[in-house]
């Protein structure tokens, strides 16, 4: 995953990507997974989180809890550190497979959040409070050019857009999983499974979606097979590519898919 993600503007133009647009919604339309039940819990509480982050175990079923590092940063909230100690709780985290990920945690995820171009959330083992993973969540439009598209991809389109007449695209709102990432300095029996760290990200989608509205979900990903595998295994359908630079400034390609919440 990329950071460009949060400040691309996502255009589907080229004709056959957006056939392969309306082709993902349809098959995201049948393939609508139920919800995952996961070993954990986001937290909310202060008590809770303190009890967290002072590492007191807790008599509970639960494996992991995830935290809106929001309450890390509210001067306001009894769980507040500050900037310097929420930089030295994310820095043994390490992800040599995607440095994107890796430097976004440590260089960017907090001015994003104040910003608030995008919230990102820790995911901590609840025996230790070992930080296990995270996800970063924004919302951002995609806009799909709709000239002389039949009236059948017109009618698909409208049922998860809506049409700008002057512009000619249909514009809807989607969860963007920015980024997604397990720590790789922990030993392997205690990092947290891909699925499961996808699905707190998932689930977290949901209940926005419960306060807020929406219908879609998407990323985007590496051109590695092994990802997109694990992406489409989990209901995710590919839409579209774009080319972009990592951080050594070497063009790359980026996989976009979607699903339905």
């Amino acid at each position: 995953m990329a950071t460009s993600s949060i400040t691309h503007n996502f255009v589907v133009s080229n004709p056959n990507s957006v056939k392969r647009f309306v082709a993902a919604i349809d098959e995201a339309d049948r393939d609508r997974t139920p919800k995952q039940t996961l070993p954990g819990r986001q937290l909310t509480n202060p008590q809770e989180i303190l009890a967290l982050m002072s590492k007191r175990k807790k008599n509970m079923s639960d494996k992991y809890f995830t935290v809106n590092i929001r309450a890390y940063l509210d001067k306001d909230e009894p769980t507040y550190i500050g900037e310097e100690s929420l930089y030295d709780l994310l820095s043994d985290f390490s992800c040599p497979k995607n440095t994107d990920v890796e430097y976004f945690l440590l260089h960017n995820a907090i001015e994003f959040t104040k910003k608030d171009q995008s919230i990102t959330y820790l995911v901590f083992d609840a025996e230790d409070a070992s930080l296990v993973g995270y996800f970063s969540l924004t919302i951002k439009p995609i806009s799909v050019r709709a000239s002389n598209i039949s009236k059948t991809m017109a009618k698909k389109l409208s049922r998860v857009s809506i049409l700008d007449e002057e512009t000619q695209s249909y514009t809807t709102a989607a969860y963007l999983i920015a980024q997604l990432g397990k720590n790789y300095s922990l030993p392997k029996e205690k990092r947290i499974p891909g699925n499961i760290l996808l699905g707190f990200a998932l689930e977290t989608i949901s209940s926005l979606k419960y306060s807020v509205g929406g219908v879609m979900e998407f990323l985007e990903c590496e051109d590695n097979e092994f990802l997109l595998s694990f992406y489409t295994q989990n209901h995710f359908k590919p839409f579209d590519t774009r080319i972009t630079a990592s951080q050594n400034n070497e063009p790359h390609t980026l996989h976009q898919l979607l699903k339905f919440i």
